[in-house]
């Protein structure tokens, strides 16, 4: 059963990242190409049911986008 997500601010996802939380960007790859967050892989929301999460047994991972709209939106989906 899938954990429900959580909001997390800049310094936890600093932190969560530090002890090896997988980092997904979920902008379209020409957002990413602009800008990104050093060590976050790109799944962008369009491709992630086709695309299988690079994880580690019981990796936390840490999604994110441009101001956090898409991934609120689509949290149950990510969850």
């Amino acid at each position: 059963m899938p954990r429900p997500l959580k909001h997390v601010d800049a310094s936890a996802a600093a932190i969560l990242m530090e002890e090896g939380a997988l980092m997904v960007d979920v902008r379209e790859s020409y957002e990413f190409a602009s800008g990104r967050v050093p060590g976050s892989q790109n799944i962008a929301l369009s491709s992630l049911d086709a695309t299988p999460l690079p994880l580690q047994s019981n990796q936390a991972v840490v999604f994110f986008c441009a101001s956090g709209n898409r991934t609120s939106a689509h949290a149950a989906r990510l969850a």
